[in-house]
């Protein structure tokens, strides 16, 4: 629910810092799509480029005070928890050696089928009961199997 004296209704809508309590200005980091004039030495300009956007887990600062958080936290919203299955595969993938891992941890433990796991077996994936889960586990296992079936013959 939004704050109503909150003065933020458009690209900031419902943006606070939660320690200052500023209303901006916030440096978040966004992607930015349209063309850009690329050479050998890098890149040299955008052209057309019209459309940023940014995640909820986005990195933003305040520049009032400083403070830096997820885009998520500066709408008043709690830091990313793991959702029930998400916390099904932390407990147990490699025998648990990432039980004690938070959620801002997964983007850097360099593990790529955990995070397609912790990804795909999650509830914003629609992965909405104990049913779904097991099902998309089993097509995951049947699909590695496929390739590694596929590769046994060529070694």
């Amino acid at each position: 629910m939004l704050d109503m004296a909150n003065p933020n209704v458009n690209c900031l809508v419902g943006m606070a810092c939660p320690k200052c309590g500023s209303f901006g200005a916030f440096t978040i980091a966004v992607g930015q799509f349209g063309l850009a004039r690329i050479t050998d030495a890098g890149m040299d300009e955008f052209i057309n480029s019209t459309n940023t956007e940014w995640e909820a887990d986005a990195h933003c600062e305040c520049n009032d005070c400083g403070h830096t958080a997820t885009v998520r936290e500066f709408r008043g919203a709690p830091a990313w928890t793991f959702d029930r299955f998400q916390q099904l595969v932390i407990d147990h993938y490699d025998d648990g050696a990432f039980k004690d891992h938070k959620p801002e941890d997964i983007p850097e433990c360099g593990d790529g089928l955990l995070k397609y796991l912790l990804r795909e077996l999650s509830v914003a994936e629609d992965c909405r009961n104990l049913d779904e889960f097991l099902g998309r586990l089993r097509l995951s296992i049947r699909q590695l199997e496929a390739i590694n079936d596929a590769i046994g013959p060529c070694r």
